[in-house]
């Protein structure tokens, strides 16, 4: 279809399952199984999440969760967790508020979310037509990192400790 495919560029936008990392800690919670043994813990997801057949039904059935989970809407979800009226909500591995709000990532010890890794998609006939241009974006392969990725959504969405927020081509310009 003269369409190709670059290499992963390093970082896997998947669906991870977070909390607060001060609660996680205190908790002694480093994995998914780990939840299995704090019913008393209060779960919310997205509405898409609660309905996918790779969210929340396979996953208390994969890991035997005892928790009730409620839907709620993703951009609420972080207030939520602010607010300590929820302990544990769905992710994108990648997000901007992972580090924002110190979120500790569980370790999906079972293998349960599939990897979405992140690609360069771009048409064969590139490197004839225009070589710099696809040497330029190739450079980015295994290039970014999850941790990475997550300072620059940060810097895009939200903005840093040290700046407002930045416009997301201005944040991409000056980490590669």
């Amino acid at each position: 279809r003269g369409l190709a495919l670059s290499a992963p560029l390093g970082f896997n936008n998947t669906y991870a399952i977070g909390m607060p990392g001060v609660l996680a800690t205190a908790l002694d919670i480093t994995r998914l199984s780990d939840l299995a043994a704090h019913p008393e813990l209060r779960l919310a997801f997205s509405t898409e999440f609660m309905n996918r057949g790779d969210g929340w039904p396979g996953l208390q059935k994969r890991y035997n969760l005892p928790q009730e989970a409620r839907g709620i809407e993703h951009a609420l979800a972080y207030a939520a967790l602010r607010a300590q009226t929820i302990d544990v909500t769905d992710l994108y591995s990648t997000d901007a508020q992972i580090t924002a709000m110190d979120l500790q990532l569980l370790e999906d010890d079972l293998s349960y979310f599939p990897r979405y890794d992140a690609v360069l998609l771009y048409r064969v006939d590139l490197g004839a037509k225009a070589p710099a241009v696809l040497t330029s974006m190739l450079r980015m392969e295994d290039a970014i990192d999850a941790r990475t990725m997550q300072q620059l959504n940060q810097a895009a969405e939200l903005g840093t400790d040290d700046a407002q927020r930045l416009a997301p081509k201005d944040v991409a310009s000056a980490a590669i």
